[in-house]
């Protein structure tokens, strides 16, 4: 390889009469000295690849020159076994793999850059020695180590800014002093939070630092988060002018509303794709929250204490239902937490708040709240708080808001200053009732039926009709009779009541746990709206009914599979063969 330019872009000794000319003037030059001399044959326009500066956009040259470099495999080697003996984990643990594909396959590290600014490297050069040997040094030498002299010289080369890097665990924290107090404190540390392209650069080498200079892993955990990407799926970036100003996020529709949008999106690794009109789902979020704390807070009649908070009440279904799925909720979200599943931390507590206690348990106790009833007072002061406590790390000023609001109205306080020093909600297995939760969840089934045929038949949400149903058994009917004010209420019907048969005349129909629910339509609905629903919801079962035959007709699956498995889908075709029936006869009924 013979070396043609100088340093700054020019043409040097090697080019001959060309010396001295910058290699774009070189270029012209030397077509035109083809031309002269008649060797010229033709000039053709060819795409090709040439790298360019991205800063500048300056087109870049290939150049041999002199570099410092590092042996990276004795760095690599501890590196490697502090991820497989698990000292440091992946999250998402796909990662792992990338990590190890980069170590096992590392070659030397070339430490030196000409930049301006920069850690020197520590060498030095002596200008009377003639050997030209390096000086390397941990102290600034004043004199060359062999001859004496003090005419020496720095390299001019500064190291990698990843080397600096490197170093930041714990160089940051008073190193090399190894008694500093911060050092001793914040090394190691627990999670780094870093992006998929720089395993390597940053996230690999400071673990082979921390491991060489501090003899042990510097976090154990590492959480991979994903780029932000526009609706369109690029990265956004300045160039591109796609980036979203988080400052006109908050503008337009909160603090809480960006974090949010952003953490509910948050999939270990996974890129978000994101433009402004995202943040509306963050924003319709904290307005539910606030929303439902005024309904509640607006409906306390009785003077409460943290005491009580403490204690609720479980004498109602609906609450030992409500105060169960806040136990699951609070389990299942920790445990998503806990292995830096942001995402699904955040959609469990949004099932939870928005459907559970907002959408069943805060419309069927409407009316005890209205009746000052004070058992329904406490148990939805007590599921609110611990929500807020467990919303606050995603959305923390809206819930501290209504936390210092909820503060104010518990007899001497709810025993923190805030909701930000307030402990984590722990799950109290005392409360968990699989059987009020296995009733309860009968009871809101029938409501929702009833609401779907509502709004499928174009009634709406307003409160009408006088809904029948057929309970397949004792136990079913003494539960509806029992609770159907409750039916009534989440439904949003006239009434609800138990009967033996079908009633006359067309009705809407729906099954829930072999119970046979109708709703009187004359008078209501179009008629031919219903029959399209039965005749689209029978279209739908035949085709899993087909499924399931293909299923139980093939020899090799009944066969090899489980004994319950197979007995499950003979099972579950014996199911939607009744529903299919009853369908057919509620369709032929209604026509």
């Amino acid at each position: 390889f013979i070396n043609i330019l100088t340093i700054d872009g020019k043409i040097n000794a090697n080019g001959g009469v060309f010396e001295g000319m910058t290699r774009f003037e070189a270029r012209d030059a030397i077509v035109a000295e083809w031309e002269k001399r008649g060797l010229l044959v033709d000039i053709k326009e060819h795409d090709l690849s040439a790298g360019h500066c991205y800063r500048c956009d300056t087109l870049v040259e290939p150049y041999l020159s002199d570099q410092w470099f590092l042996k990276m495999k004795p760095l690599a080697e501890p590196a490697l076994a502090v991820v497989r003996r698990g000292k440091s984990k992946f999250y998402n643990d796909r990662w792992t793999g990338v990590y190890y594909n980069w170590l096992e396959n590392i070659r030397p590290w070339c430490l030196s850059r000409q930049l301006w600014w920069g850690h020197r490297i520590p060498v030095w050069y002596c200008d009377d020695c003639a050997d030209g040997e390096p000086i390397v040094a941990r102290e600034d030498p004043s004199e060359c180590p062999k001859c004496g002299s003090t005419n020496i010289r720095q390299e001019t080369d500064v190291l990698d800014t990843w080397f600096s890097s490197w170093l930041w665990p714990f160089a940051t924290m008073g190193w090399p002093d190894i008694d500093a107090e911060d050092l001793k404190r914040f090394f190691p540390t627990d999670v780094l939070c870093t992006a998929s392209e720089i395993i390597f650069f940053w996230v690999a080498r400071m673990v082979m630092a921390s491991e060489h200079f501090m003899g042990e892993t510097p976090f154990h955990s590492i959480y991979i988060h994903g780029t932000v990407r526009d609706s369109q799926g690029r990265k956004m970036s300045k160039s591109l002018g796609n980036g979203i100003d988080p400052l006109e996020v908050i503008e337009q529709y909160g603090r809480d509303a960006l974090r949010y949008t952003l953490i509910s999106q948050a999939g270990a690794g996974q890129d978000l794709f994101i433009d402004m009109g995202s943040f509306a789902i963050g924003r319709n979020f904290c307005n539910k929250l606030w929303n439902a704390a005024r309904l509640v807070l607006s409906n306390i009649h009785e003077d409460f204490s943290a005491d009580d908070l403490r204690r609720p009440p479980t004498k109602n279904l609906v609450d030992r239902w409500i105060l169960s799925k806040l136990q699951k909720a609070k389990d299942k979200a920790e445990k998503a937490l806990e292995s830096y599943r942001l995402d699904e931390a955040v959609t469990t507590l949004y099932h939870f708040f928005w459907s559970d206690f907002c959408d069943v348990y805060l419309e069927a106790i409407k009316q005890r709240l209205f009746d000052r009833d004070k058992d329904a007072q406490l148990v939805a002061i007590h599921v609110l708080e611990e929500t807020l406590r467990l919303w606050h790390p995603v959305i923390p000023f809206v819930t501290e808001e209504i936390w210092q609001k909820l503060d104010e109205r518990v007899v001497g306080g709810l025993g923190a200053k805030a909701c930000i020093v307030a402990k984590w909600p722990v799950v109290s297995h005392s409360l968990i009732d699989d059987g009020a939760e296995i009733e309860f969840d009968y009871v809101n089934s029938v409501a929702t039926a009833l609401r779907d045929m509502k709004n499928t038949a174009g009634i709406g949400n307003k409160r009408a009709g006088n809904a029948v149903v057929v309970p397949v058994d004792v136990s079913q009917k003494n539960i509806l009779d029992k609770y159907s004010a409750i039916i009534v209420a989440l439904g949003r019907m006239d009434s609800v009541k138990t009967s033996d048969s079908r009633p006359e005349g067309a009705v809407g129909t729906a099954i829930v746990n072999n119970s046979h629910i109708y709703l009187p339509l004359e008078g209501l609905i179009d008629l031919d709206a219903e029959r399209a629903r039965l005749e689209k919801e029978i279209t739908r079962l035949e085709g899993v009914l087909s499924g399931l035959d293909k299923k139980l007709s093939n020899d090799q699956f009944v066969a090899n599979a489980p004994e319950d498995v197979v007995e499950g889908a003979k099972t579950q075709r014996a199911k939607v063969a009744a529903q299919l029936d009853y369908l057919r006869d509620a369709l032929k009924a209604l026509s």
